[in-house]
């Protein structure tokens, strides 16, 4: 994980194994917790949007195995 700033803006980097624990926490996040800041509520459901648009392994089968297998690698690393 890096993050650097450009300019105004951040990039955040993150490997495989963080993005995808990253962004199933934020489906569970959505799902279960509504927001009373309109403006958080829009950038955690505009991420997981992000995410979902280039992740593949969302839909893969095997998605539960490979939440399992990245977050044992990160807590081992």
């Amino acid at each position: 994980m890096d993050i650097r700033k450009e300019s105004n803006d951040y990039i955040l980097k993150l490997n495989g194994d963080e993005v995808l624990v990253f962004f199933e926490w934020i489906v569970k996040f959505n799902k279960d917790n509504e927001l009373s800041d309109k403006a958080e509520q829009k950038i955690l459901s505009n991420l997981e949007c992000l995410l979902e648009s280039v992740l593949e392994e969302p839909f893969m089968e095997n998605y539960k195995d490979l939440i399992h297998i990245a977050k044992k690698s990160i807590i081992n690393n």
